[in-house]
């Protein structure tokens, strides 16, 4: 399952954002939706849903994964902040099975509330109040009043909030003016943090990774995969698959580097669900749903939310994600030489405990 989801996370990445944009995400945050959703779906609808969130994995065997992350999400507590919090609001009335409220609890540690789709003003505070409450006020208005409709049945949440500080920390008397290449005809001088210390890395033709210990968890990291070529990280992204992160991860050794980063900020707001149907989602979206399972009312799912927020500096990095999903009904080696990793183009960024991808994005542009 690691590195099915892994490639999830890479093939989602890839069909949602724009090239020119920089982008944050939670994989994670959305996975643990579509995961809670493949509960009630049946026939094809699950199908369709397996085969994309988990290679065509079993129910069972996907609702195990998610439970042990979640698990281990708690065990955190204490160390840093890492929160994932789901809900599931239910229209008041509205004849749910209790198969699939269980498993809701069970499964995935979610709380379960009637409430009236009908008083839009209403439901929006409370629901956008309840996610910035997980997610530190950095997530404020994932829905508003004129999301609900006559025909809003189901709403289920996840949210998810990060906040760490680095093993060892950047100092800030040690920023300096760099310029940032955006493209060939756009640069900008930024900020850029410095660093000269042992970090896992590794190097080959066509990429650098480095990788940023937080402090609290020994495989807590954030991983920068920076591109030879200065504007080549399109079509690097376009053929990064799994298997390929996993191998470079692997190979990384801990070597003395000599690390500038810049500082960067980034929100981000994606309706997903084309990109979930170019990935193959496509029943759920439309007439021929089946989420039997939910209720004996034909159901199918009207809108996915996501919206990601990172905010990365000399201290470390805070991170936050929230993803809304309607129901509604159917009318190396050691070397001599100094090895310099120096983010001035566009790269790539993962926030990754273990083998589970908790953010990611790219940053492509930073202003002066």
């Amino acid at each position: 399952m690691d590195v099915a989801q892994i490639d999830f996370a890479l093939n989602l990445f890839r069909n949602s954002v724009e090239d020119d944009e920089n982008a944050i995400m939670s994989p994670f945050s959305i996975a643990v939706l579509l995961a809670m959703v493949g509960i009630g779906a049946e026939r094809n609808t699950y199908r369709e849903i397996s085969e994309v969130l988990a290679q065509g994995a079993q129910r069972e065997e996907i609702g195990e994964y998610f439970k042990m992350i979640m698990q281990a999400i708690k065990q955190t507590e204490g160390k840093f902040e890492l929160h994932s919090a789901n809900k599931l609001y239910i229209q008041e009335e509205f004849p749910v099975l209790e198969n699939f409220t269980e498993k809701i609890r069970e499964v995935y540690d979610g709380e379960v509330e009637s409430i009236n789709f009908l008083e839009t003003d209403t439901t929006a505070s409370e629901i956008n109040e309840w996610v910035a409450n997980v997610t530190n006020s950095k997530i404020t208005n994932i829905v508003s009043p004129s999301l609900f409709t006559n025909d809003s049945r189901i709403l289920l949440i996840n949210a998810v909030y990060f906040k760490a500080a680095w093993f060892v920390q950047f100092d800030p008397s040690m920023n300096s003016k760099e310029v940032f290449y955006v493209s060939k005809d756009e640069k900008n001088e930024v900020q850029m943090m410095n660093k000269k210390r042992y970090f896992p890395y590794f190097e080959d033709d066509e990429i650098q990774i480095l990788g940023i210990q937080y402090k609290g968890m020994k495989n807590l990291y954030m991983y920068i995969i920076l591109p030879r070529e200065k504007y080549g990280l399109a079509d690097f992204e376009q053929k990064f698959n799994g298997a390929a992160l996993h191998t470079l991860i692997g190979n990384c050794s801990k070597q003395e580097v000599k690390v500038k980063i810049p500082k960067f900020k980034i929100e981000k707001e994606f309706n997903m669900i084309e990109a979930l149907k170019k990935m193959g989602i496509k029943d759920a979206f439309g007439f021929q749903a089946d989420f039997s399972g939910i209720s004996d009312q034909p159901l199918f799912i009207s809108d996915v939310i996501h919206k990601a927020f990172i905010n990365v500096d000399e201290y470390g990095t805070e991170a936050a994600a929230t993803t809304a999903v309607f129901v509604s009904s159917l009318s190396a080696m050691v070397s001599s030489i100094e090895i310099t990793f120096i983010a001035d183009h566009p790269f790539l960024y993962l926030i990754m405990q273990e083998n589970t991808i908790l953010f990611m994005g790219h940053v492509k542009r930073i202003s002066s």
